[in-house]
């Protein structure tokens, strides 16, 4: 059933600006390497985004549910919309324009957009599957702030979107303090194997992979002849 639900409740602006500063890899691994939209890139690079999700449900081919969403979105938003991977563009310029002038932190789009020169000239972060100069029609409904597929992953209203150049990470709204502390001490454990392979130790040992390999019981032998 095709609906609009007008608001949602949004991650407090503390945690939001503690995750403004993480990298979307180690936050993924966080979340047991999950979570980690595929396929979904930035348009160009260099950029950085982290809101809330405001999802958007188009039919395909189809942009009118996201202008729609555009006007109800609010200051520091991320628009994420399943686009259902078509090749259409359901974005470009003027609705860029549109989003920045509103303060809008992003767009995140399983679909297509176009401009891209613009886009990156305006500074408008935007992270699709396709860049493609074929537009869309206006014409079908569709439903606004209700759970979404983007990037192959389950997006709800409220849960935490955090985009760089490697990609986009999505975090559950309920789970958003338990990633924060993991992933900083992820990051926390990691410099200390960079500096210690800097001493001059294997990161193979210190992280056990050798013993990973010997549990498989793989054969060496000394020379291929």
């Amino acid at each position: 059933m095709n609906k609009i639900i007008k608001d949602f409740k949004r991650p407090k602006k503390e945690i939001i600006e503690e995750f403004r500063k993480l990298p979307t890899p180690a936050i993924c691994d966080s979340m047991e390497r999950k979570n980690g939209m595929i396929g979904i890139r930035p348009v160009y690079p260099n950029i950085r985004i982290c809101g809330p999700a405001f999802t958007v449900y188009t039919y395909v081919g189809d942009n009118l549910m996201i202008h729609k969403a555009l006007e109800m979105a609010k200051q520091g938003d991320v628009l994420v919309v399943d686009g259902h991977k078509s090749y259409r563009a359901y974005w470009g310029e003027v609705m860029s324009i549109i989003a920045k002038t509103k303060g809008i932190e992003g767009l995140v789009i399983d679909g297509g957009v176009r401009d891209s020169r613009i886009l990156e000239k305006i500074k408008f972060p935007v992270f699709s599957r396709y860049i493609t100069p074929v537009g869309t029609w206006k014409n079908s409904p569709g439903s606004i702030n209700v759970p979404i597929v983007c990037g192959d992953v389950t997006v709800n209203p409220g849960d935490l979107i955090i985009g760089d150049d490697d990609g986009v990470a999505v975090i559950p709204k309920e789970n958003v303090k338990e990633v924060l502390e993991m992933t900083k001490k992820k990051l926390e454990t990691e410099e200390v194997i960079k500096n210690r392979i800097i001493e001059g130790e294997s990161f193979y040992k210190i992280t056990g992979l050798d013993k990973n390999l010997n549990r498989l019981n793989i054969k060496e032998e000394d020379f291929y002849d």
